[in-house]
């Protein structure tokens, strides 16, 4: 296994209406047809979280991500559905739903049970982007993460 240090929470930037009534594993398809079309081997996350907060799988966590410049190696990639037009200070719930408030946190809580070294991080702070669209440190203070088995709601 490779060492992972840190998570990144990302958004896709597409609109909220964005494949309407199509499964999680259908919109991580077309990332990945994206992803291809950018050259990158694959979908770069590890994990896509849908607006109803549906948890799709991406690359393993075993396998390096594509998702934040220099960082791949030993991070994990987290992406959220929605986030077009946002701002890196805006907050979480202008953008996304409360359904992936629950799911991300649940799934932050149980890679951080995985990975207690990890530093969760927006991919804002690496890098001249608005990506995920909100400010990840104030949102993990608002709340402390919920304990759930997020990465067993995978489609």
């Amino acid at each position: 296994m490779r060492p992972i240090k840190e998570i990144y929470v990302h958004c896709d930037a597409t609109r909220p209406e964005w494949m309407e009534g199509r499964s999680t594993d259908e919109k991580i398809a077309e990332i990945d047809r994206w992803h291809k079309g950018r050259g990158f081997r694959a979908f770069g996350y590890h994990y896509y979280i849908s607006r109803d907060g549906d948890i799709g799988r991406g690359r393993p966590v075993e396998q390096m991500g594509a998702h934040v410049l220099g960082r791949n190696d030993y991070s994990i990639g987290v992406c959220l559905q929605g986030g077009f037009g946002s701002n890196e200070m805006d907050a979480f719930e202008d953008n996304f739903t409360s359904q992936q408030n629950d799911a991300l946190r649940g799934l932050l809580s149980e890679l951080q049970g995985r990975f207690p070294k990890a530093k969760v991080r927006g991919h804002n702070e690496v890098a001249a982007k608005a990506c995920p669209g909100f400010n990840v440190r104030r949102w993990l203070r608002h709340q402390p993460p919920r304990r759930q088995n997020a990465m067993q709601s995978t489609t």
